[in-house]
């Protein structure tokens, strides 16, 4: 059986995802439409009695990260359809049912040219009997928040059966498929990474899992934190229960060795962009016990500064992505911590903000939720250090308006906003040059040294308007690609009118209009404005004006590169760490954020 192959987010998405099925809340979008099919049929394994009726439901992830939802039921002989779907390979997609309180289902993605796509999803008759179920492996992987432990404890299971391992309500008493006492003086217990976590329960200090174990390997994670005790160290004893094949604990390489009596080390590890040292055994006895020294830190909020912050937005019909980085510099040789009291960052959401989450590494640094905003205690690890944090918020009429808050003084702000035919307002930031990354395009907006107060932005999308003909769309994008370069050339055909920025070169800004005008163009072509002929034909005319354009504007640079004395220094065309393409007057590198110490790229390649 492959259900748990597809690891923990299964049942996430089908416990969740059919509640919302049967109730879909008011804005949930339907699932990406197009050409595509999926045809399966729910099969009964066992002595499981065939039902009609069942509903099945579909979950969509787009590339942008924007689920959508379907749902049918099954027919008396447990088939199902979904018609009129999105195709595209990039798009993945869940498909499941419930029955009797178990989720069950399988993942999916079309490959290319594939128009319709089968699936089978096997019902499987449950028992409460656990011999077939084995707990093969328990890991520990330990980080300090502060003077905290904090402890992600993962155990990994295999029923060897043909039944779900399961207990449902009513069939719950003292003794069940998993259980284990926390550290008495634990806190901030909370389910791991993963979905299998509905059968998961805390009591006191005991924590129970009542299933489902499905047919296959599985792994069940959770976290808590446990202080660091009078004498300066943590003090951690885990029961075994028997019969565990292998027990791992990750430590992070930055901070002190840890003790653990009957472990050996193991090849290290990196986690989410961290070294970790292992200690492991094939043989671990009844009890795991553990002893760990918290690194030396330091306590000077003084020490802390925002460098940098990266915003990343993707608008859709229903809501604005935002992907926040915020670069954090720390100074001096030790990791910082707060006070307690007061935060050593503190990120503010928009208002009418969905939380997503913070970067794993992020976590790490304890945080602190709090009405609208994220406060991080620390510790802080010297040099720059990126705070990853994602969140969501609601589209009215094509446009998303919010106030943003930096938070502190941000000498760099850098917006990246997918050009999927918007155009972000506002009156802080200055337009830089356009670039594309892989195969999307993106429109660049950047502030230097911005005071520690809100920023109005509104992201609108400019496909609002009732759709023309194509003759008409035809003529108005061609008119607007040649008006805009009479536009901004303008200025320097009438000497006495206004005057054109100096510093400004007019065949990049008609180049540039240009560029527009063929995004324009393909949105239009994308949203079924205009035929694929056409859209070729008027495609291939701007960009024979565009190619024009870029070759004088290289025979113009070619010509200022040989007057340049011999002994300048020329900057890379390519950024040195990540190979992104360079742009003059670039100041960093759109690709990793690296700074660029020449203060701007090169297209030159000679």
């Amino acid at each position: 059986m492959t259900h748990t192959r597809f690891a923990a987010a299964l049942a996430v998405a089908l416990t969740a995802g059919t509640a919302l099925a049967q109730n879909p809340p008011e804005g949930v979008p339907d699932v990406p439409t197009g050409e595509g099919r999926i045809e399966g049929r729910v099969a009964f394994e066992g002595e499981v009695e065939r039902t009609a009726g069942l509903t099945v439901l579909l979950y969509a992830l787009r590339p942008s990260g924007v689920p959508g939802l379907r749902r049918t039921q099954t027919d008396a002989s447990g088939g199902f359809r979904f018609d009129g779907i999105s195709a595209a390979p990039e798009t993945r997609y869940l498909v499941g049912t419930q029955f009797e309180g178990i989720p069950f289902g399988t993942g999916l993605q079309f490959a290319p040219q594939q128009t319709t796509a089968s699936v089978t999803l096997a019902v499987v008759e449950a028992t409460r009997s656990t011999a077939s179920l084995e707990r093969e492996a328990v890991e520990l992987r330990l980080d300090w928040v502060g003077s905290q432990l904090a402890v992600e404890e993962t155990h990994r299971f295999h029923n060897r059966g043909d039944r779900v391992v399961f207990w449902r309500e009513g069939q719950r008493g003292e003794s069940a498929p998993f259980a284990t006492r926390l550290p008495a003086d634990a806190t901030d217990f909370s389910p791991g990474r993963g979905g299998f976590q509905e059968g998961l329960e805390k009591s006191g200090d005991r924590v129970t899992y009542w299933g489902p174990f499905y047919v296959g390997q599985q792994a069940l994670t959770f976290r808590y934190r446990v202080p660091t005790a009078a004498s300066g160290r943590v003090s951690l004893e885990r029961p075994l229960a028997t019969g565990v094949g292998q027990v791992r604990v990750l430590a992070p390489e930055s901070a002190p060795p840890i003790a653990a009596p009957g472990l050996a080390p193991g090849p290290a590890v990196e986690r989410d962009g961290q070294s970790y040292r292992v200690l492991e055994t094939q043989s671990p006895g009844a009890v795991l016990a553990v002893s760990a020294e918290p690194p030396e830190t330091r306590m000077d909020p003084t020490a802390v500064s925002v460098a940098r912050i990266d915003l990343r937005l993707e608008l859709d019909d229903v809501l604005l992505q935002v992907e926040q980085d915020v670069y954090v510099e720390v100074t001096g040789t030790r990791a910082v911590v707060g006070d307690g009291e007061t935060p050593l960052v503190k990120i503010a959401l928009p208002e009418g903000a969905e939380f997503r989450g913070v970067s794993t590494a992020a976590q790490r640094f304890g945080l602190v939720p709090e009405a609208g905003s994220l406060l991080f205690h620390g510790p802080l690890p010297p040099g720059r250090t990126p705070i990853g944090v994602a969140y969501r918020l609601p589209v009215a009429d094509g446009r998303a308006a919010f106030r943003w808050d930096p938070g502190a003084e941000v000498p760099w702000l850098n917006v990246l906003l997918a050009d999927t035919g918007v155009v972000l307002e506002t009156t802080r930031l200055h337009r830089r040059r356009p670039f594309r990354s892989g195969t999307r395009n993106y429109l660049h907006y950047e502030g230097f040294y911005l005071a520690p107060e809100p920023l109005q932005l509104v992201v609108a999308s400019l496909a609002g308007h009732a759709a023309p003909s194509f003759r008409t769309a035809a003529a108005v994008v061609l008119l607007a690609a040649l008006g805009a370069a009479w536009f901004v050339a303008g200025p320097l055909r009438s000497r006495g009118e206004t005057l054109a920025d100096p510093d400004e070169d007019p065949v990049a800004r008609e180049r540039d209009a240009i560029y527009a005008a063929i995004r324009d163009l393909d949105h239009d072509h994308e949203t079924g404005k205009i035929s694929d002929s056409d859209h070729e034909l008027l495609r291939r005319d701007l960009r024979g004006r565009a190619i024009a354009l870029a070759q004088r504007e290289r025979s113009s640079g070619a010509a200022e590169a040989d007057a340049a004395p011999l002994d300048e220094e020329r900057p890379p065309a390519a950024c040195p760490d990540c190979g992104q393409h360079l742009e003059a007057g670039w100041r960093f590198c759109v690709g990793c954020g690296r700074p660029l110490e020449s203060g701007a790229g090169a297209e030159r390649t000679g």
